[in-house]
């Protein structure tokens, strides 16, 4: 429910307060100008013979027709859902990390392999979502720009490779970030998430510098880890020779999950963290934790979405006149009252 004039809404019972005064008032002051009249002593002649319960009822529906008509102005709409999909309002952007890293085989049969196929599963039973795709080591390059065709984001996908960005050394999170950032701002997009799928090791670049910049432009990370803690050891592609990935010193270079760097992004623009594993359908719980209720609040910030819904209390405060009317509060008198110096019989 929102409303065209909520500060009148808010003004409500300060307004009906001062009614309120206003006619305790005025009633006071009929006393008094009725005493005056009248003098000292009793004047049974003198007393208006209304009945008090009639009075009080009077009072109130009185009030209460003054209070709805207050929110009748104030413009009540009701929202609405639209018949279209809420999703399709809420397009976002999906990063895979295409470092040597991915290749590390801790999740089954490697991570790469985890981490497309899960996405894969999940665009081929999507419908009605904007969806684009990054990839992304030392830099990021946009694949697929926001679209609903779901056949051409996963034909993409399968031609996507670690082995493409073997010049690439690392993982730059400030990057992607940062590309997908632009493209919404160039875009004219103004809601913006981004689900980002690593395995969280940052090597290249500052981590958090660009998220800052566009987490407060509006942009969401959601932040997906591919790994484990104990990690494992990284191949090299049979274009390099094969074999495992040794640092300067020789030693052979061993790559864990770092779900802290994931959460230091998704918790800086206020994002959640999840951990892809084999059949846990995290694509689809981010759909529906995340992305759903998001959508839903944006189309509740939609006006479009709202229709108006004056009627429900214009009809009650109608309803109070009426009611108000037929009570005849000022015509009925008490049992044996001699308003006007003549009783006046009582009706029931």
């Amino acid at each position: 429910m929102r409303f065209t004039h909520p500060w009148l809404l808010y003004a409500t019972p300060v307004l009906t307060a001062v009614l309120w005064l206003a006619l305790r008032w005025a009633e006071q002051r009929r006393t008094t100008l009725r005493s005056r009249f009248t003098g000292a002593g009793a004047r049974p002649w003198a007393d208006p013979g209304f009945v008090p319960g009639r009075k009080m009822w009077e009072l109130g529906l009185t009030l209460a027709a003054f209070a709805l008509l207050l929110v009748t102005l104030s413009g009540p709409r009701r929202f609405k859902p639209a018949e279209k999909s809420e999703m399709q309002g809420l397009p976002y952007l999906i990063a895979i990390d295409a470092s040597r890293s991915m290749y590390v085989n801790d999740v089954k049969p490697t991570r790469w392999t985890a981490m497309t196929n899960a996405l894969d599963s999940y665009l081929a039973q999507l419908t009605g979502d904007r969806v684009g795709l990054i990839s992304f080591a030392g830099r990021a390059y946009l694949n697929a720009p926001l679209t609903f065709d779901t056949i051409a984001l996963r034909t993409t996908l399968k031609y996507l490779s670690p082995e493409a960005f073997m010049d690439e050394q690392g993982s730059d999170f400030g990057e992607v970030v940062d590309r997908a950032g632009r493209y919404f701002e160039s875009n004219n997009i103004p809601n913006r998430v981004l689900i980002l799928i690593s395995d969280g090791e940052q090597f290249e670049g500052d981590l958090m510098s660009k998220v800052y910049q566009h987490g407060r432009k509006g942009l969401k990370v959601v932040t997906v880890g591919v790994g484990t803690a104990s990690g494992g050891r990284v191949p090299l592609p049979q274009v390099m020779g094969g074999g495992e990935a040794r640092n300067s010193a020789g030693q052979t270079v061993i790559s864990r999950l770092s779900e802290i760097n994931l959460k230091r992004i998704a918790n800086s623009t206020k994002g959640r963290y999840y951990r892809l594993e084999p059949g846990n359908g995290v694509l689809d719980r981010i759909r529906l934790e995340f992305l759903q209720p998001l959508a839903e609040q944006v189309s509740r910030e939609n006006a479009q979405n709202y229709t108006p819904w004056y009627q429900i209390p214009l009809a009650l405060a109608l309803a109070a006149l009426v009611a108000r009317l037929l009570l005849a509060a000022q015509r009925v008198r008490r049992q044996g009252s001699t308003a006007g110096g003549l009783a006046v019989p009582a009706r029931a």
